[in-house]
């Protein structure tokens, strides 16, 4: 079991380490961690701390209860889809929480997820494509529409 000591107050920021001053008051810089899977990992702090927050994104917050429940549900819908430990999966989705909850779902199959950036442009995500050769692609619409090429 891990457990993650949280001090009273949040470290000082670090000149190598300068987005410690976004960290909220009680959120350590550094935490110890054993070496159990990520997925049992939010598992267990979602049972110890369900109602802390787990991610802000533009401003709303999810529990580490809503987002284990919502990863639980992506992962039996992937699972009801086929996908299967060991598969490789390819990720081209907009970062946010979706991008989040689908990734933990991933590791909670025990399927690998290969995040693709954007940002690569078109033939760099085609020969990343081709070269690791995923066996499902989960994205938005333009992203299946390379699948055609």
């Amino acid at each position: 079991m891990t457990t993650i000591e949280q001090p009273p107050t949040a470290a000082p920021p670090r000149a190598d380490r300068p987005w410690l001053h976004h960290y909220e008051a009680g959120v350590p810089a550094e935490v110890s961690v054993s070496e159990i899977p990520v997925d049992a990992l939010l598992r267990e702090t979602a049972r110890a701390h369900p109602d802390r927050t787990a991610l802000i994104f533009f401003g709303a917050r999810t529990s580490y209860a809503e987002l284990d429940q919502r990863c639980d549900a992506i992962a039996h819908g992937l699972m009801e889809r086929g996908v299967m430990r060991g598969d490789r999966v390819a990720l081209f989705v907009r970062p946010g929480v979706d991008l989040i909850a689908i990734t933990f779902a991933l590791f909670k199959v025990g399927a690998v997820p290969i995040l693709l950036d954007p940002g690569l442009g078109r033939a760099s995500i085609v020969a990343s494509l081709e070269r690791l050769k995923p066996r499902v692609l989960i994205g938005v619409p333009l992203a299946h529409a390379l699948r055609a090429l």
